[in-house]
């Protein structure tokens, strides 16, 4: 999300950052929409790429494969994205959602 506030965002300044040279695109966050025409911004600003930051609100990793773009994305910005991802849920579950079923001793 960091990176996608900068006004000249990811900064290839690192090897691992340096690895998403030319693959990384921007769009201008719009909201949340269900129009048509958005998503064809979206893909024109996207241009074939398969890392797609949206500028004030967070990445979009375009690949059928998300894994790649994702890693690359930790690596260069050193955070564990899965690992906030689970801590988000985590938190942000309710209590009862959290609590695990007792299994029987049979």
């Amino acid at each position: 999300m960091a990176v996608c506030c900068l006004e000249d965002g990811l900064s290839f300044t690192n090897f691992y950052a340096a690895q998403l040279w030319g693959k990384v695109a921007y769009h201008e966050f719009e909201g949340i929409t269900v129009h048509l025409e958005e998503g064809q911004r979206i893909l024109a600003s996207a241009g074939g790429k398969p890392v797609l930051l949206l500028r004030n609100h967070g990445p979009v990793v375009m690949e059928v494969n998300s894994s790649p773009g994702l890693e690359g994305i930790e690596q260069a910005t050193n955070i564990d994205v899965a690992g906030k991802i689970i801590a988000y849920v985590e938190k942000n579950q309710p209590a009862a959602a959290t609590k695990r079923p007792r299994r029987s001793s049979t």
